[in-house]
């Protein structure tokens, strides 16, 4: 893992939300000691557009929140009761990203790296949580059909178990493959 948090880091880098106008940041947090990443399911519910689908920790920015890195604090600990100062070691971010169904946000990827011992407490909007080992999502890669705004599309997947990463989720956690090619 002390490569990959060497890649990491090359990748990751400081960012500034004004720069970039992102209204969302996420964390993409791994295990170092089996290279697993952190997703979580989100409950079913009619108001949230990602309803029930797999996702990594994060959420939306609000006026409270000085900058993003803010916003994913307080998100880390509000969904799976993880405090950013001890239990992350946070490398940086990733470029922002735009998702499909919500063309006005922009989403603010940060990457850390899970320390020492922690327990996941889940928050209201999440039903479970996973640890997925990297290799296992890059050996699943497949394809599936789901609806654009105008016609049926095809869109990259990862499978874990009997659950589909698509979407957001799923160009995220591509990017983050990309940086650690030569490693996983």
């Amino acid at each position: 893992m002390d490569l990959q948090r060497v890649r990491l880091s090359r990748f990751a880098k400081a960012s500034n939300p004004v720069e970039y106008q992102a209204s969302a940041a996420v964390a993409v947090l791994l295990r170092p000691e089996d290279a697993s990443v952190l997703l979580v399911k989100r409950r079913v519910d009619e108001r949230d557009p990602w309803s029930g689908q797999i996702a990594f920790p994060g959420g939306r920015f609000r006026p409270e929140d000085e900058c993003l890195a803010e916003t994913i604090r307080r998100e880390l600990y509000e969904e799976v009761g993880l405090h950013l100062e001890t239990d992350v070691e946070l490398l940086g971010s990733l470029d922002p990203i735009t998702p499909s169904n919500a063309p006005s946000m922009r989403v603010m990827p940060y990457v850390g790296l899970i320390r020492g011992d922690f327990r996941i407490r889940l928050g209201p909007e999440l039903a479970a949580y996973l640890w997925t080992p990297l290799a296992s999502l890059k050996r699943r890669v497949g394809v599936v059909f789901a609806n654009g705004r105008r016609d049926v599309i095809t869109v990259p997947i990862y499978l874990t178990g009997s659950e589909v990463i698509w979407g957001l989720t799923a160009n995220i956690l591509r990017r983050v493959f990309e940086i650690l090619e030569p490693v996983t």
